[in-house]
């Protein structure tokens, strides 16, 4: 799994993702127009491996003079991302995690697009805590934070609201990486 993890975090190859995530969908002339100070064998070469990794799919083949050039877009499953209780395995939740993040840059990305008002007055937000947290009290905050948020879900659209995704993740450092509180 680790391997995979690597492979993903490619500099070229999230690069690549980054262009595919502005565009939809794209070409591999295209990204290549876009990435113009990575080698076309070499930007072909990482378009396949994200190809062989299922990160990327080719949507769609367009003949061109002769050649077929392939449309390619990001592998997302949206709405189809296993339930946890129903994923099993390590490469099951990096999968699955993955697939959770390429979303949530897209639609980070559509908000970049639009470019009327500071990303402030818009409400975005993201921001990360790390706090210590016995069992019970890791239950207790995602408890209230789950009752607010089903709070809210019934809310119809009116004026002046906005759709807004809030996203929360919750992780434990491994054991041994900084447990302890700095002395």
């Amino acid at each position: 799994m680790r391997s995979k993890v690597n492979f993903i975090l490619h500099p070229i190859r999230m690069r690549i993702i980054q262009w595919i995530l502005t565009q939809q969908e794209t070409t591999a002339a295209e990204i290549s127009s876009a990435l113009p100070d990575v080698p076309q064998a070499t930007l072909y070469r990482h378009i396949n491996k994200l190809l062989e990794a299922e990160a990327i799919k080719v949507i769609r083949e367009n003949q061109t003079r002769g050649t077929v050039e392939k449309v390619i877009s990001l592998n997302i499953k949206q709405g189809q991302i296993k339930p946890l209780a129903d994923i099993e395995t390590p490469q099951e939740h990096f999968e699955a995690f993955f697939s959770f993040l390429m979303i949530l840059l897209g639609d980070f990305q559509d908000v970049l697009k639009e470019n009327s008002t500071s990303l402030k007055e818009k409400g975005v937000m993201y921001r990360q805590s790390k706090v210590f947290l016995n069992d019970e009290e890791l239950i207790e905050i995602a408890g209230k934070i789950q009752e607010i948020l089903l709070e809210k879900t019934t809310n119809q659209p009116l004026p002046g609201r906005k759709l807004r995704t809030i996203t929360s993740i919750i992780l434990p450092k491994p054991e041994g990486a900084g447990n302890s509180k700095a002395k």
